[in-house]
């Protein structure tokens, strides 16, 4: 896994200072409690909530304030360390600290469709670059550091000076594009944690779920009878994270029967699958497919269908 390289890296985060984006810090005596039981105060809390979406952008806080020897405070998040110097907030430029290069992915020549950005001369298209002009992304990312590129699994990434975006096409339309949360690697790599466990602070858990979102869809939308059909479901919380582990109920509307099962549970990338052959149905008939999926005690039901064609 990438993420599991990048730990390998030898840099100590706390000593990366020089590059920082400075932000003027907004006054701000409020505090805010977030559901991992974690505060954010002060200029800390103003900048996070100066975002357009602070939670996409930052994710959740996973450490309190942390004062360092030479004056800074640091805060870090999931996908952001926030750093008070002075009188001035800093953004840590963790793309630049974790880019490891991967393939070059084609953008094609639909030039309506990107944009170059920064000196550099790199391009940032279609949904990375949706995500960019809405989010703010000159003051929160910074100028990119690559073009698009693209892992062994398929998943496209781009990366700029303050992190990485990546996209995910299991997520709904227009949520596809997320920061990497670099936060997170940054956490445990300053203070010496690994998947295996703490070692020193811990890093806070994650919130729990509070609701399930479900989707499905089938492989063929016009199948011929008689043909195998795929079902694909695939299950998250309310962040747009991953469920393992739900189970999932099926029915199948057929024209003179019903056919229920219960699928595998969700995997880790919150995804089941079945796999059943359509019966012989007259041609145009429609069948739909009813899912409910559970988890500790949550439930949500969603519906796909197809249609019996030539």
């Amino acid at each position: 896994m990438r993420i599991l390289k990048r730990l390998t890296l030898a840099a100590v985060l706390l000593l990366i200072i020089g590059a920082a984006v400075r932000l003027p810090v907004l006054a701000q005596d409020s505090v805010r409690e977030f559901p991992n039981g974690l505060t954010v105060s002060g200029p800390f809390l103003s900048f996070y909530e100066s975002a357009p979406q602070p939670y996409l952008s930052f994710g959740l806080p996973i450490s309190a304030e942390i004062p360092t020897a030479d004056g800074r405070t640091l805060q870090f998040f999931q996908r952001a360390v926030f750093e008070l110097a002075g009188d001035q907030i800093q953004l840590l430029p963790l793309g630049e600290q974790y880019y490891l290069p991967l393939e070059a992915a084609q953008a094609g020549d639909r030039l309506l469709a990107c944009r170059t950005v920064g000196a550099d001369g790199y391009r940032v298209c279609y949904d990375f670059l949706t995500y960019y002009e809405t989010n703010d992304g000159p003051r929160l990312l910074g100028d990119p550091i690559a073009e698009m590129e693209q892992d062994a699994q398929g998943r496209f990434q781009q990366c700029f000076r303050n992190g990485c975006l990546e996209w995910r096409p299991e997520n709904p339309s227009g949520q596809r594009v997320i920061p990497q949360d670099l936060g997170t690697l940054a956490y445990s790599q300053s203070y010496g944690l690994t998947d295996g466990g703490a070692v020193g602070s811990a890093i806070a858990a994650a919130p729990p779920s509070t609701t399930l979102q479900v989707h499905a869809f089938v492989s063929q939308a016009l199948i011929p009878s008689g043909n195998p059909q795929s079902l694909y479901v695939i299950v998250q919380d309310q962040n747009l994270n991953p469920i393992e582990g739900a189970s999932v109920a099926v029915t199948v509307h057929y024209p003179n029967n019903l056919y229920d099962a219960r699928i595998s549970p969700t995997d880790a990338n919150g995804i089941s699958q079945t796999h059943f052959d359509v019966g012989f149905y007259p041609f145009k008939e429609i069948i739909r497919v009813d899912i409910t999926v559970e988890k500790d005690g949550l439930t949500a039901k969603t519906a796909t269908w197809f249609r019996i064609w030539w």
